[in-house]
């Protein structure tokens, strides 16, 4: 993925079909990358009202995660800001809030690939044995990682 041009509130890039590919895949895992549910409070809700908080919050989560995969689905599907360029790549058009959707699109599919891998600690070198079960996670996580790269780096300005 290449940073064709920026402008205000603008960013064009290119991607080759395989990049474009990668990015569609990686964005369709997210409905198969369940993120692990987030309790409110530390321990599990006694009270009523902490209890249907908590539900109701994991449901607004659920649905939020489910919009913003549909949307980057139909981002990447119209031909007016994810433009087939002759020679079998792609032209992908971003405003800012594209960019900012986009962002938060790769972020869900990242943190679920790096849940499911059992939440290492890639910095102080935790690393999961790679294997049948766990490698699209691995992938997920990084081809996230490079596309969210790229795109942060186009948005502070960096070539």
């Amino acid at each position: 993925m290449k940073l064709l041009c920026r402008e205000p509130d603008k960013l064009v890039f290119r991607l080759s079909k395989r990049e474009y590919e990668a990015l569609l895949v990686a964005v369709r895992l997210r409905s198969h990358l369940p993120r692990q549910a987030r309790s409110i409070t530390s321990d599990t809700p006694k009270e009523a009202r902490l209890r249907e908080a908590q539900e109701d919050l994991t449901n607004a989560l659920k649905e939020h995660r489910q919009e913003l995969s549909r949307w980057a689905e139909d981002l990447l599907a119209d031909p007016t800001r994810c433009a087939a360029q002759k020679g079998s790549g792609y032209q992908l058009t971003l405003s800012a809030s594209d960019s900012e959707l986009v962002l938060q699109t790769l972020n869900e599919v990242r943190i679920a690939a790096w849940e499911k891998l059992g939440c290492p600690n890639f910095e102080t070198g935790d690393r999961p044995e790679i294997s049948d079960e766990n490698f699209l996670c691995f992938w997920a996580f990084q081809v996230t990682d490079m596309f969210q790269g790229t795109l942060l780096a186009a948005l502070a300005g960096e070539d």
